[in-house]
């Protein structure tokens, strides 16, 4: 044991401090988020140190800025030393495998390997060697991002010890739990899933998965900050139930009860009765026989008593709805931070549909609906036009930093430019920033550009760029944003004159290399509209690729 302290002590003598790292500089994998994150989620470990072949199990508690320390302090994560190694990457297949090798006596970490599957990270391999007067010490230290560590050494002191260890961690991650978050509004229960996991939790509608990461305790309460949205779930655990409240910051004091126990099998509480079938495209009107009505395309896949769907308005769609039919009875809804949509459904005797739309604490509408394959909306390219098509569309408002950017500037000359006008605040928005980003990322280099227009809700121009930072931060995108005004059609309306309105966030124009613009999209239909969506993504990659080769 005497021994064993001692080589304790030495590892912690022959350690490398770490210098603050310039703002640009990213390692090759970041060792202190993996560190933040597995200090978030509190795991043990099931650590084996074997000492001259005899070992010893335990079960311990660790603090993990120590327990990585040798993995992080590799000098290849600082940036004052990483011009010391030569790298180089291979790809086969979808793994990428980065080599990083010193020979420079300033460098103790002489040899470090990454093995990643895509983006994720799945190996990391170092050899460390220390020589000196008195040691002559070499470790070979393997990690698996979330799964284990392994150190592997001989340690030789003058004159004191000479000895072989190894210590095994292997990470004790919290088993994945799931429940039924419930709102609670007017007589209404809005369900929805949520699954706890070792990175946080997963907000489930449909096929969607809003990953939240950022959870951490306020006094008694467990916050839960919803990705993109300014919004956040507060509540309170105890005896497996919770308790809390849905907080809507972006909509000032604005908050709905929650509460859950740990979850059932189905969305929705269902009956053992047989269940109609409202599979299929339903033409659909809400709010009929008033001055309001509006016309929308419903969409519904079943699977037993288990649905999914949407609605397509001319202004966009309600995302991935996910809900059960019990009976003749159908129940959808979705909770994505920004928006909680529950809609009920019966079909009557005529095979017609009459429902209730509820949208948060506030909103609710009827609607009906009958069977029409043939179901169509407006052409959302139709919506939407300059007033004068002689005039060119021109605009400049301060970006993130608040300096005046105009689509006039250089930088936009003899480029195609999409401008997209939107909010933070909105889940369409929020699917349609994704797919313009990934456009950006594929067609930049051929002179593709993106500016995205934000209308925000907050009143101080720092509220504003605090939001969209949040939603450009978790897309990690790279075009520019520009604080254009106050969240609401009016104000883009005012900032905006050249365009006959603005009925929907967002709108999105097309402008070739002359500076015309040759199209303009009302709305968006998201990832959650299924066909329609990749109808439209087919068409647009189209032509954004016919506007680059002009």
């Amino acid at each position: 044991m005497r021994n064993l302290l001692v080589f304790i002590s030495l590892c912690v003598g022959v350690s490398c401090n770490l210098e603050t790292e310039a703002p640009s500089f990213s390692p090759i994998y970041s060792f202190a988020d993996e560190i933040k994150l597995l200090t978030k989620i509190n795991p043990f470990v099931n650590k084996t140190v074997t000492k001259d072949g005899i070992s010893k199990k335990s079960k311990i508690k660790v603090d993990w800025k120590k327990e990585l320390r040798f993995f992080a302090e590799a000098e290849i994560n600082n940036p004052k030393f990483q011009s010391e190694y030569v790298i180089d990457t291979t790809k086969i297949g979808n793994k990428t495998i980065i080599n990083c090798t010193s020979h420079s006596d300033k460098i103790k970490t002489k040899h470090i390997q990454y093995v990643f599957n895509g983006d994720k990270c799945e190996m990391i391999y170092m050899q460390r060697l220390l020589r000196d007067r008195v040691n002559n010490n070499y470790q070979e230290m393997y990690y698996q991002p979330g799964i284990r560590y392994e150190i592997n050494g001989t340690q030789k002191v003058r004159e004191i010890d000479d000895f072989a260890y190894k210590v095994v961690g292997k990470i004790d991650l919290p088993k994945t739990q799931s429940y039924v978050f419930e709102l609670k509004f007017k007589d209404e229960v809005l369900p929805f899933f949520v699954e706890f996991n070792a990175k946080g939790a997963n907000i489930k509608n449909g096929s969607e998965e809003i990953q939240a990461t950022n959870i951490y305790q306020k006094g008694d309460s467990t916050i839960m900050d919803i990705p993109v949205f300014n919004s956040e779930l507060r509540y309170v655990i105890q005896d497996g139930q919770i308790k809390g409240r849905w907080c809507n910051l972006a909509k000032g004091n604005y908050s709905i009860p929650l509460e859950s126990n740990q979850a059932r099998n189905t969305r929705f509480e269902v009956s053992e009765q047989e269940s109609t079938d409202f599979t299929g495209k339903w033409e659909v009107l809400f709010s009929p026989e008033t001055e309001d009505k509006y016309p929308a395309i419903g969409v519904f896949e079943q699977n037993g008593n288990e649905v999914t769907g949407t609605f397509l308005t001319e202004t966009g769609d309600y995302r991935f709805l996910e809900g059960n039919v019990n009976g003749n009875e159908m129940f959808l809804s979705c909770f994505d931070g920004a928006h909680a949509f529950l809609f009920k459904a019966k079909i009557e005797d005529n095979g017609e549909l009459s429902g209730t739309f509820f949208s948060g604490k506030h909103w609710q509408e009827p609607w009906s609906a009958i069977r029409n394959e043939k179901a169509t909306l407006s052409d959302p390219f139709k919506l939407t036009y300059l007033e004068d098509s002689t005039q060119e569309f021109s605009f400049s408002f301060p970006n993130l930093d608040s300096v005046m950017v105009s689509n006039k500037d250089e930088r936009y000359k003899n480029k195609v430019v999409l401008v997209q006008i939107m909010g933070s605040w909105c889940p369409n928005c929020m699917d349609e920033t994704k797919l313009l980003s990934d456009y950006y990322s594929k067609y930049n280099e051929q002179g593709l550009e993106v500016i995205s227009l934000c209308f925000e809700a907050s009143k101080t121009f720092e509220g504003k760029t605090k939001a969209v930072k949040k939603l450009k931060s978790h897309f990690n995108t790279r075009h520019e944003y520009l604080i254009a005004g106050s969240a609401g059609k009016a104000c883009a309306e005012d900032v905006l004159p050249q365009l006959n309105h603005i009925m929907s966030f967002p709108t999105t124009l097309f402008i070739d290399k002359t500076g015309t613009v040759r199209k303009i999209h009302t709305g968006f239909y998201g990832p959650g509209t299924g066909p329609y969506y990749e109808m439209y993504v087919d068409k647009t990659t189209a032509f954004i690729e016919q506007l680059l080769k002009e």
